[in-house]
């Protein structure tokens, strides 16, 4: 148990200290920079062309136009 309390001392110790003071923000702020380097282009690059929906067709003929000469039962 005392073991704990000898751990548990410094940390309470540092908890009740005073705060370093802050730098000041001044050579912090020409660093930051809100201006944007390069702007982002406002049209898409690909334009989207929407599928037009079908009924299902004959995929059976279909593989079969597809196959090699020799697959076909």
């Amino acid at each position: 148990m005392t073991i704990r309390y000898a751990a548990l001392a410094p940390l309470a110790l540092a908890g009740c200290a005073a705060a370093a003071p802050l730098p000041p923000a001044a050579p912090l702020a020409p660093a930051a920079s809100v201006a944007p380097l390069v702007t982002a282009p406002t049209v898409p690059a690909l334009r989207d062309t929407p599928a037009d929906l079908t009924q299902p067709g004959d995929w059976r003929g279909l593989n079969d136009r597809q196959s090699p000469a020799g697959a076909n039962r």
